[in-house]
């Protein structure tokens, strides 16, 4: 089945899949960039083993986000510590 100027219905998956990928990696990033990297130092050093252990699982969840069964169309973020 041909789509487009030598578009396979193969190929459109493929490129609704890369665009998937992207705007998910991209996602991850932002929320690894802004919630997670941006806790400073000192205020890391402030938390309890609790609070430090649920930064780190949410990172490690985030970072894991590629190997969930509906990746990258159903992805479950996960919750922030703190629930925010």
């Amino acid at each position: 089945m041909n789509i487009g100027p030598g578009l396979t219905k193969a190929d459109v998956e493929q490129i609704e899949y890369d665009k998937a990928v992207t705007v998910a990696l991209a996602e991850r990033e932002r929320i690894l960039r802004e919630e997670i990297d941006a806790i400073n130092a000192l205020r890391y050093e402030e938390m309890d083993n609790t609070e430090k252990k649920a930064w780190k699982d949410y990172r490690k969840h985030l970072l894991d986000i590629t190997k969930q069964a509906g990746y990258p169309f159903e992805i479950d973020w996960g919750i922030k510590p703190g629930g925010e």
